[in-house]
């Protein structure tokens, strides 16, 4: 489980917005995010890890340099 903030340090991914609102838009649901955890949403390192190589595949394509 991980959070889109450290999520993003760990892949060096500068725009978290983007991977929230794909997210959102794709509805995957978070694993955690309760009272105990104050209000963090955690997700499946693997649900973000997807989206993210997706992204990067559409960065590839289109040639632009993304950091």
């Amino acid at each position: 489980m991980i959070t889109i903030p450290y999520f993003c340090k760990k892949y060096d991914f500068h725009n978290p917005d983007i991977l929230r609102q794909l997210v959102k838009y794709l509805n995957i649901k978070p694993v955690t995010g309760d009272l105990e955890t104050r209000g963090m949403r955690f997700y499946r390192e693997e649900d973000l890890l997807i989206v993210y190589k997706q992204i990067m595949k559409m960065v590839e394509e289109v040639g632009v340099v993304y950091k």
